[in-house]
């Protein structure tokens, strides 16, 4: 694209537009995230009603009101498990290189489908939303998936809009940035140009960028180019809940195996399955402002 959110092909942007950024995203924390375990208790909620929408629709349009008592009573036993799985580490599993989601607690099992388990939903968000701080680069960076907002900031700022130097380096970022885009933000197809420029000019895209550079530059030999985009995978979905956990969904519904990659690249981007995707009002589609 040639100029997204307002900026032209990501050109003259620098270190400034990224702690422009940064400071409004900083200034803004708090409401959502300000307790990550509301965030999460309202994600987990925000799922139950749109599974109980999807495989009990007839129900509820008889009878509104029985399908919001019965969410209701699922809530605590919910918020629980949310609760202890982040006490344990139980989210999505990052230990070592070329981690990713286990993919058969992801489906969705008939029996599953016919009873709406609570159980199920809510292992789905624990997978899809990552926690904690990342292995390899987020203790080198003080950066945290549960500390979202500062921690688009810090990677923001490893950005400045431009190719990397080295030319094997460049070649890698090049492919990674061209496989995910900010489409939810920006609306662009790619994180960059064929030259390694930003196609984005906002925070998100500064921010994926910057992990993928980071990483390139400082563990390249020892992580794949597969490997970096589950990374940036990760913070787009982490950036944008509401579509990443909607298409989530999407994905159990049609049987589709589940994972970063798959789930935030452009691979499947747009997919939809054909039940409905109501039911995430309570979700913020993106954190931070375009």
């Amino acid at each position: 694209m040639g100029e997204t959110c307002g900026h032209k092909g990501g050109e003259g942007n620098g270190g400034s537009h990224a702690e422009a950024h940064a400071k409004g995203h900083a200034e803004g924390k708090g409401g959502w995230f300000g307790s990550s375990g509301v965030f999460y208790a309202l994600v987990i909620i925000a799922f139950a009603v749109l599974a109980f929408n999807q495989l009990q629709l007839g129900a509820l349009k008889a009878s509104a009101a029985s399908a919001a008592l019965s969410l209701s009573s699922q809530q605590g036993a919910v918020g629980q498990g949310v609760a202890a799985a982040g006490t344990a580490g139980a989210g999505v599993s990052v230990a070592g290189a070329g981690a990713s989601v286990p993919q058969d607690s992801l489906q969705a099992t008939p029996s599953a489908a016919t009873q709406g388990s609570a159980v199920n939903l809510e292992a789905i968000a624990q997978k899809i939303i990552p926690t904690g701080v990342p292995p390899v680069y987020g203790a080198e960076l003080g950066v945290s998936f549960s500390d979202p907002v500062p921690s688009m900031a810090k990677l923001a700022a490893l950005d400045d809009g431009e190719g990397m130097a080295d030319p094997a380096q460049n070649a890698r970022y090049v492919k990674i940035g061209k496989a995910i885009a900010c489409e939810y933000c920006c609306g662009a197809d790619t994180l960059v140009f064929d030259t390694g420029k930003a196609a984005c000019g906002c925070a998100h895209s500064y921010a994926m960028r910057g992990i993928a550079k980071y990483l390139i530059s400082k563990h390249g030999p020892e992580l794949s180019d597969e490997r970096i985009l589950e990374e940036v995978s990760k913070w787009k979905v982490m950036f944008f809940p509401k579509p990443m956990l909607t298409k989530a969904v999407q994905f159990a519904a049609a049987k589709k195996d589940l994972n970063y990659v798959d789930l935030a690249s452009n691979k499947f981007r747009g997919f939809t399955a054909p039940a409905a995707s109501g039911g995430l009002d309570s979700v913020p589609s993106q954190v931070g402002g375009c």
